[in-house]
């Protein structure tokens, strides 16, 4: 079965209707992370890889080479980025944007899971245009740039799990000390000082026990060269 979606259809870049395909879906990972819901993220991430291997299965089946294989992927991360960064992230605040406020978001705010979007866009355009992430070489491969591709978006969705755990762990209550248990008003304050003035009282009596020790040695002592000693 194939669908065929004619309401924007155009001659463009290859690599350009993937790209745009699975901005969204990439987005929905991001969401269900947020949200707890990771069992959910298991038929999406089943349907982009179906879309990608699918799609690159008949693109060498037209004979296209490795490397001009390898650069239609970086041309799809940079398009899939590119229309996160207007759609997901400048335009979040649209409220006509529908994709936006259709995201299954239930924890988290919507702000939150955009800025996370706009985040992982920008290294997608990253992968794309610049060779931060992949060095250009004339032998580049198609299976180096998926590994890079699908780390960076396995890493923002991991990233989004944290949120989610951080969000949901219960604040420990501050434990109270016993002057506060037993309702005295103490400040912490007043608590250093009086361990300031305790270990000054003791430093003094240890110095008055080690003088009267020494004065009783030296009275007891004929020559004062033998206490040096």
């Amino acid at each position: 079965m194939v669908l065929v979606d004619w309401e924007m259809t155009m001659a463009g870049a290859i690599g350009q209707d993937v790209g745009k395909g699975i901005a969204f879906p990439i987005g929905c990972l991001i969401a269900h992370a947020m949200s707890g819901h990771m069992e959910a993220n298991e038929s999406i991430k089943a349907h982009i890889n179906i879309l990608i291997d699918t799609y690159f299965s008949r693109l060498k089946d037209d004979g296209k080479a490795e490397d001009e294989l390898a650069s239609i992927l970086k041309n799809i991360a940079g398009w899939c980025g590119w229309f996160q960064y207007i759609a997901f992230y400048l335009f979040r605040e649209d409220p006509h944007n529908s994709q936006v406020h259709n995201f299954p978001v239930e924890v988290v705010n919507k702000a939150h899971l955009c800025d996370s979007i706009g985040v992982l866009s920008l290294k997608l355009m990253r992968l794309s245009y610049d060779d931060d992430y992949i060095t250009e070489s004339a032998s580049l491969e198609l299976e180096e740039v998926r590994k890079v591709f699908d780390y960076l978006v396995e890493d923002e969705v991991t990233r989004a799990q944290y949120v989610f755990a951080s969000g949901t762990n219960k604040r420990q209550p501050r434990k109270s000390s016993m002057l506060r248990a037993t309702n005295r008003r103490l400040s912490d304050t007043e608590m250093l000082f009086l361990a300031a003035e305790s270990m000054k009282r003791l430093s003094i009596a240890e110095l008055n026990t080690t003088t009267t020790k020494q004065v009783s040695i030296s009275e007891g002592s004929e020559n004062s060269a033998e206490l040096l000693q």
